[in-house]
């Protein structure tokens, strides 16, 4: 079944581990890209219309970068809580693009251009340990391939520290503090 979830894998006796890691990983998904060949269109025109108006339409008008990380927002929404399948996000895209005024043919370089301005952007995240350090754990995602650590996006100039403490809960359910930077 392709399902969100957990993987405890046990480390070496010898491995230095910290309790909770911050990180910048970079990550870069080439196949998304390879998806705006079909254009898909993945959402009903309410649940479109829903989505726009709840995570898009405030910032319709800014910069299109900082459109397309609503849009990203509005994508893992829908994953999250409205939908059972993983539609492309390139198709899902292309379904705001009407409602921005971005003419189709534009939405794949745009695409483009915010997965590269997102390869710059500071993300921070933790490691997961069992009480004697044996065991760590790792996510994966409804429909991903691999499995990683819990990491994300700094949200507006928030310390790193509070943002790894909150992708560990969005992530994993688990609430904590970091103890060691």
């Amino acid at each position: 079944a392709d399902t969100t979830g957990f993987l405890l894998l046990p480390l070496h006796p010898h491995m230095n581990v910290f309790i909770i890691c911050i990180s910048c990983a970079r990550w870069y998904n080439k196949r998304l890209l390879a998806v705006c060949a079909s254009l898909e269109m993945c959402l009903n025109e309410s649940v479109a219309s829903e989505l726009f108006n709840r995570f898009v339409l405030l910032q319709a008008n800014e910069d299109p970068m900082v459109v397309m990380a609503k849009i990203q927002e509005a994508y893992w929404f829908f994953i999250d809580f409205m939908s059972e399948q993983k539609p492309s996000f390139c198709g899902f895209v292309h379904q705001f693009a009407p409602r921005l005024g971005w003419p189709h043919r534009d939405v794949k370089d745009t695409i483009k251009r915010f997965w590269k301005h997102s390869l710059k952007l500071p993300r921070a995240g933790g490691i997961l340990l069992n009480a004697d350090r044996t065991m760590v754990l790792l996510v994966r995602g409804r429909g991903a391939n691999t499995w990683g650590f819990p990491v994300g996006k700094v949200q507006n100039n928030e310390p790193f520290h509070k943002c790894a403490e909150r992708e560990v809960f969005e992530e994993t359910g688990f609430a904590g503090q970091v103890i060691d930077t």
